[in-house]
């Protein structure tokens, strides 16, 4: 295969990113809706205990399958020059790496059973495992699709993962009626997308053989798995620790204000920063375009998001019962600091894929492992004082390293040391303005809860704005949101007219 197969069409990575940002955005919107379709029509046909034994084996399987890659996949997306007899060494260690992982994890099928004292768990762990297997077979094409910046092809894959999943599910709900039809939907979703990904590329593996630098790629791959790891325990621990100390109750509230925010931030900042590791990778060698389309992604995210996070925290005491229902106004003490976390976690999250895209994964690693262990000390601090005082450790745990990040992050590289901050003033200001506004119109204002939250809502952005068009940043910022919307636009159109 020639070497070019391995890189995008083109060369204009605005283009790339507005093609990323536009089709991202429709798999998203299309794995909401079968996940709200799933939810509504599975819980009519299947009992809870069959969604529980799934439940049982999902965190198993969910944590074997962070090494199934090794990080090589994003090997494949950041390595300049790639070459056939590189991404064919990577396919077959994440082949072997595989058939390892599904062995093991057949291998201590009996001992979830045991632990569980659910012996329908074995069988269901050992298919599981097989998944493991399937997956790993796709890391190195759907990693080529992702290097190619093929964003499209890669949308229409996950939609059709994602529906295909549903629909097995529910064909097997009505004729299986049991758990089963949860697994074989799953595999659906899995099994769809990773023939797509190799019809797709067009890429065909050739028999293994030694590759020179190969050490250093796989150090590069191990790194970003130490990295995904420590992540894994971040954001699974606070859950571990409240429902051994507080129980299912507590727990169950702080759950509850977790997805109704810092969820949904994951799901639309996650796809939008993946983005940036190809397009970044690309720019190393042009420093001017790597900055703007670093920050342009930066203060695009906070202009979008600020200020719902803003409006959510002050009229949190309405938002949340009307929800949730008022039997969950317990939630928002949880909710609210959580919620202020949010704001400076919508910056971080670009920063990995900074680090990541210099080839710097030693570095993100590192810091990945040392802020899980802050983190984890700041939910034990917390602990005592409920699942609120865990929630509240954890926001002040983040605004104190995120300092630290930001300059751990442009020691090096083209983007400077106070290059963020700076990036983000005119949006800081807007939302200062907007959260003081916001205060003074929950006092005057008196209307039903909807009135309320939606005229809250159409002011925080408004007042944003205003205060943005103040400064030439702010006002700079603006106008690269109306250029970017015409973009996305006019991309919807070519696409309708195609």
């Amino acid at each position: 295969m020639a070497e070019t197969s391995f890189e995008p069409r083109h060369n204009e990575m605005g283009r790339h990113m507005i093609s990323g940002i536009f089709n991202s955005g429709l798999l998203q919107v299309v794995k909401v809706l079968c996940q709200f379709v799933s939810v509504i029509v599975l819980s009519r046909l299947l009992p809870p205990s069959d969604f529980g034994i799934l439940a049982m084996v999902s965190p198993v399987y969910g944590f074997i399958t962070m090494f199934q890659d090794l990080g090589l996949s994003q090997a494949t997306v950041q390595k300049p020059g790639l070459n056939h007899g590189e991404v064919n060494a990577f396919f077959w260690i994440n082949v072997a790496v595989g058939l390892l992982l599904t062995i093991f994890i057949i291998a201590i099928s009996p001992v979830v059973g045991w632990y569980y004292g659910e012996p329908r768990t074995v069988p269901l762990t050992m298919a599981m495992g097989l998944l493991i297997l399937v997956g790993a077979a796709g890391n190195q094409p759907g990693a080529i699709l992702t290097r190619r910046m093929e964003f499209g092809v890669a949308a229409v894959l996950g939609a059709l993962g994602a529906i295909a999943g549903l629909a097995v599910s529910i064909a097997g709900a009505l004729i299986l009626k049991n758990y089963w039809a949860l697994y074989w939907g799953t595999a659906a979703g899995i099994i769809l997308p990773v023939i797509g990904v190799w019809i797709a590329t067009g890429w065909k593996p050739s028999l293994p053989r030694r590759v020179p630098g190969l050490r250093a790629m796989l150090q590069f791959g191990g790194h970003l798995t130490g990295a995904n790891v420590a992540t894994y325990f971040a954001g699974n621990m606070d859950n571990v620790l409240i429902g051994h100390r507080w129980g299912d109750h507590d727990l169950g509230l702080y759950d509850r204000a977790y997805k109704l925010l810092l969820f949904p931030l994951q799901r639309i900042a996650g796809p939008i920063t993946s983005i940036l590791i190809p397009v970044l990778s690309r720019l190393t060698s042009e420093p001017e375009q790597y900055r703007s389309i670093f920050f342009k992604t930066v203060r695009q995210l906070t202009l979008a998001i600020w200020p719902g996070i803003i409006w959510a925290i002050v009229l949190a005491d309405i938002l949340v019962p009307m929800l949730l229902g008022k039997q969950w106004v317990n939630t928002v003490p949880i909710f609210q600091p959580l919620a202020i976390s949010g704001l400076v976690q919508i910056v971080n999250y670009p920063l990995g894929p900074l680090l990541i895209s210099q080839g710097r994964a030693v570095e993100f690693a590192r810091w990945s492992i040392v802020s899980t262990i802050i983190c984890i000390i700041s939910f034990l601090i917390g602990l005592p004082y409920g699942p609120v005082g865990v929630a509240t450790a954890f926001a002040i745990c983040v605004y104190m390293l995120t300092p630290f990040f930001w300059w751990y992050a442009t020691r090096s590289g083209p983007i400077g040391r106070w290059d963020i901050p700076r990036a983000i003033l005119p949006q800081s200001a807007g939302a200062l303005a907007s959260g003081l506004a916001l205060l003074g119109y929950r006092t005057l204002v008196h209307a039903p809860p909807l009135f309320l939250l939606s005229g809250g809502l159409i002011l925080s952005y408004a007042v944003t704005v205003l205060t943005m068009c103040l400064s030439p940043a702010g006002r700079e910022t603006l106008k690269q949101t109306m250029e970017a919307g015409r973009r996305i636009l006019g991309h919807m159109r070519l696409k309708s007219e195609n």
